[in-house]
């Protein structure tokens, strides 16, 4: 979500709304060291940012990540195998991971444009 931010706001919002989901899922009942803080955390900032951040490519959500991984995939993936070094590669094909996971949250399966 960090990574992204400047570039997309409401991604980066739906980004962190997918990690407090996937925390609680893990740990429902915050238990684990440091959970409690951090869904904590999490949750003051989602309620913050719910507010502050709109759509920005798209007029909902579902189309707002699709939009952007679409973008993100073309402009960093396909144009950068050849043209960027291997860790930087490596940190975007991570973040492109993340935004695939959130994309499949976010969109339902058929629905999830597979170009």
């Amino acid at each position: 979500a960090n990574e992204i931010e400047k570039d997309n706001p409401r991604v980066a919002y739906l980004c962190r709304f997918h990690a407090f989901e996937k925390a609680h899922r893990m740990d429902a009942t915050s238990s684990g060291r440091g959970v409690r803080q951090f869904k904590t955390y999490l949750l003051h900032r989602l309620e913050k940012e719910e507010e502050e951040t709109k759509p920005q490519l798209a007029k909902n959500d579902p189309r707002e990540i699709q939009a952007y991984y679409q973008n993100f995939y073309e402009k960093y993936i396909k144009e950068g195998e050849t043209s960027r070094k291997p860790e930087e590669m490596a940190r975007l094909y991570q973040i492109a991971s993340v935004l695939y996971d959130v994309l499949k949250t976010v969109v339902p399966s058929p629905k999830v444009d597979h170009e």
